[in-house]
């Protein structure tokens, strides 16, 4: 980052960001400020619109960014520069109270009661310019690449995955690196020693390094032409819930080091949500929720109140119903963490999205309360099996929901 731009981002205040509408898609102009808390440029606000103590205000330029996260930085004090940028919306509580903790929020804090007023409804967001997306923790990158690349054998490639391959790190962001090579120097163990002094020299300071993934590129290669062609190849590692997927897994990936273009080949050819992927999962997906919805055990363990049972289907079922979306939306599923955030990016879901699924999840307590849930996920499959059916699943040419 050149010096006048980091001078600029430790002085400034005032800027105007262009967004992209939600509803219109035209490009949006807003002036407003933005701070510095420790090298984070956080754009934020108080919950009401005028910087008042008034109620909850929903913020068109925070929509926008939900939206399309890509928008443009517009320096207008001490120079005339305008950056391309992304905005992470800041959804942890913790994360939150951080920043709204931090010195540099204490006007924000002096227009409310309390800080809690900002940990709830304040909006916030995070900022992020291509040139320094791993700024934070590139000490830590230059320290491990030497060591993951020396278990490499032949040709090789390092990416960064999870929440820094997302775009989405927050303070609590772990380091997970993937190794590609031919073949493989040690086993799994030995490169786990490898790095532990890494650990133990980080940890400390806050940065937490998780074990990095070595794989063949031959077994990708392989795997790869059976995903795109519409044959879900579906692991279950121990560290996910529901099971690693390959394509959305490199979709999200950012190469560190690839010599060969091996990283940047598999994300070229994945770079179109590809339709068999798409026909495969609303498969899978929507044919559990179909088979559910009618399934006569299904009501019969919700009029006993089977508690493990219901519990365990509900959790189930409303995955299916994420994983429907997201391929509607023709959009990569993005892993375990944070579902709700990306759905609500999503242009075709059911209204009420979230709080639908957060009362499914987490059902008021009642006489009549499982099978009250019940048919709640139920009224709800239904909505989400005619979205499908309005984009043309099942029928004989996919229209899309565009």
């Amino acid at each position: 980052m050149k010096p006048e731009i980091r001078d600029a981002l430790n002085t400034d205040r005032t800027i105007d960001i262009v967004t992209v509408g939600a509803k219109s898609g035209l490009p949006r102009r807003t002036e407003i400020w933005f701070i510095n808390v420790s090298g984070r440029i956080i754009i934020c606000g108080t919950p009401g619109a005028k910087g008042n103590k008034g109620p909850y205000t929903p913020r068109d330029w925070l929509a926008n960014l939900k939206a399309n996260p890509g928008f443009t930085f517009c320096f207008k004090e001490s120079l005339q520069v305008e950056l391309p940028a992304r905005a992470v919306e800041i959804v942890e509580p913790a994360d939150r109270r951080y920043l709204m903790s931090a010195p540099e929020t204490q006007w924000y804090r002096a227009q409310v009661d309390s800080l809690e007023d900002l940990v709830q409804f304040s909006p916030i967001v995070e900022v992020f310019f291509d040139e320094n997306r791993f700024t934070t923790i590139q000490p830590v990158l230059d320290d491990l690449l030497p060591i993951v690349r020396s278990f490499a054998v032949g040709r090789y490639a390092v990416a960064i995955s999870g929440s820094y391959g997302k775009g989405t790190p927050d303070r609590r962001a772990d380091i997970d690196l993937r190794l590609y090579t031919d073949e493989l120097s040690a086993g799994f163990a030995e490169m786990g020693t490898a790095i532990l002094p890494l650990k133990e020299t980080w940890g400390p300071k806050g940065i937490q390094i998780d074990d990095f993934w070595p794989r063949k590129i031959g077994d990708i290669e392989a795997a790869l032409e059976s995903w795109l062609a519409g044959k879900l190849q579906m692991i279950q590692p121990v560290w996910t819930v529901w099971g690693y997927q390959l394509l959305p897994d490199l979709y999200h990936q950012q190469p560190l080091e690839d010599p060969a273009g091996i990283v940047a080949d598999w994300k070229a050819r994945i770079a179109v949500y590809p339709a068999s992927l798409q026909k495969a999962l609303l498969d899978k997906h929507l044919g559990s929720l179909r088979y559910w919805r009618h399934d006569y055990h299904y009501a019969n363990k919700a009029q006993r109140g089977d508690l493990v049972f219901l519990a365990g289907l509900t959790v189930k079922l409303v995955h299916d119903i994420i994983q429907v979306l997201f391929a509607l939306n023709e959009t990569y599923y993005v892993g375990d963490g944070y579902n709700l955030d990306f759905l609500a990016r999503f242009a075709h879901q059911p209204h009420d999205l979230a709080a639908r699924l957060q009362a499914l999840l987490y059902p008021p307590p009642t006489a009549d309360m499982f099978v009250e849930q019940r048919e709640r996920l139920l009224a709800l499959i239904d909505e989400v099996e005619a979205l499908a059916m309005t984009a043309g699943y099942g029928g004989e040419r996919w229209v899309g929901l565009g």
